[in-house]
């Protein structure tokens, strides 16, 4: 009797381990995910799977299908697991989560799925954001903002998205090391509403002067909206160096090369480091290092020179455009410069100096100009949208 209760304790034991390990198991694939649906639909949570698959040909890939009671959402990515959850919200429990609203009435019983749903992205890149609709939108946002926004994101594919939060406290730590005191440092940094302006060369310091409390705290939620893009599988877009510099650098290097680059909308524009000039290649070098120790690795950089204008007359855009790519591929080598297609931006001489396997222009206004024909032939035309 004691050796059939000590049997039965074991076997007993065991599967309770086994239980244990599956739900581990079972929890372990994609928890950004799980969380995700646990926010958006908690109700649903307990009745799906989330699981990983294989992409196919390189490209993301999302099957839905059902085991036993239960509702699969299998992805190649937790994003493409993630996009799987909103196909089952859209088509089969008709619902909707939107950046503006949601009608979540899930019906009383999750709809069955009959047949196993398989759908595979044509898209290499899947990008979001660029710098005017950061700041016509989400200059005040705080976290509980971006959680929900970039569970949009993960729910409607995008592995590539523009992070230029933090970018004060990159710029402060490398002005550091150039002589450029606090109080300059603070008046280069614009307030929160015009960072998109400042970081394309249009601005410098307006709504500013901002505070070491503002530049603390814009770090603190890029490192939180950085932690769940990775969770989710995102690449983030960190601003680049392109010789983008205060004006004030202008009168403490008078012997390097640093251009007056003239007015933007009657705004005084920052000052433009020749990227040819000996300085360039040492502020690049510490911009990408504080950048990374704040923030980490990234392999997609955006920045426009002479975005909109600027004083280019006396420039030699070619070899500018060479010039900031090599310093670019010199701190994160095998890395993609991301230029805005935007008008006559970027010019078709600052192109001609760059590797076109080590760039992406993100044809901005598309629907109105196909831009992107005036790069054809030696430009081909990338798979992906924005």
């Amino acid at each position: 009797m004691q050796m059939k209760i000590v049997k039965w304790a074991l076997i007993s034991g065991m599967m309770i381990m086994m239980g244990s390990c599956a739900n581990k198991k079972e929890n372990k694939v994609y928890p950004a995910v799980h969380g995700l649906i646990q926010r958006v639909a908690p109700s649903m949570a307990k009745h799906v799977i989330v699981d990983s698959i294989p992409p196919e040909n390189g490209k993301d890939v999302f099957e839905i299908y059902r085991q036993g009671k239960k509702i699969v959402f299998a992805g190649s990515s937790p994003v493409a697991a993630a996009s799987a959850f909103n196909w089952y919200l859209k088509y089969f429990c008709h619902c909707h989560a939107g950046r503006a609203g949601h009608n979540l009435q899930l019906p009383e019983k999750l709809p069955e799925v009959k047949e196993k749903i398989r759908k595979v992205s044509p898209y290499r890149y899947r990008y979001w954001l660029n710098y005017c609709t950061f700041n016509y939108t989400m200059s005040f946002w705080t976290w509980e903002e971006w959680e929900k926004e970039l569970d949009w994101m993960a729910m409607n594919g995008i592995n590539l998205a523009l992070v230029i939060i933090g970018t004060e406290k990159t710029w402060q730590k490398t002005l550091q090391h150039f002589n450029v005191s606090e109080k300059e440092i603070l008046d280069f940094i614009p307030g929160p509403a015009y960072q998109a302006w400042w970081l394309m060369e249009n601005l410098e310091g307006w709504g500013g002067p901002v505070s070491q409390a503002f530049i603390e705290r814009q770090a603190a939620l890029a490192s939180k909206i950085l932690e769940r893009m990775r969770e989710y599988g995102m690449q983030p877009l960190f601003q680049g160096f392109y010789g983008m510099v205060p004006y004030a650098l202008k009168e403490k290097y008078p012997a390097h090369r640093i251009l007056d680059a003239g007015e933007w909308c009657a705004y005084r524009r920052p000052a433009f480091l020749m990227p040819d000039d000996s300085l360039f290649d040492e502020m690049a070098k510490v911009f990408y290092e504080e950048q990374r120790k704040l923030y980490g690795e990234a392999s997609f950089f955006g920045g426009d020179p002479f975005h909109e204008g600027g004083r280019a007359e006396a420039v030699d855009l070619t070899l500018c455009g060479k010039r900031i790519q090599q310093a670019m591929q010199q701190s994160h080598p095998g890395s993609t410069w991301v230029l805005q297609g935007w008008l006559g931006n970027p010019s078709p001489k600052l192109l001609a100096g760059l590797d076109p396997e080590k760039t992406l222009v993100l044809d901005l206004f598309g629907e109105t100009l196909a831009d992107w024909n005036k790069y054809q032939p030696s430009w081909k035309l990338s798979e992906g949208y924005h």
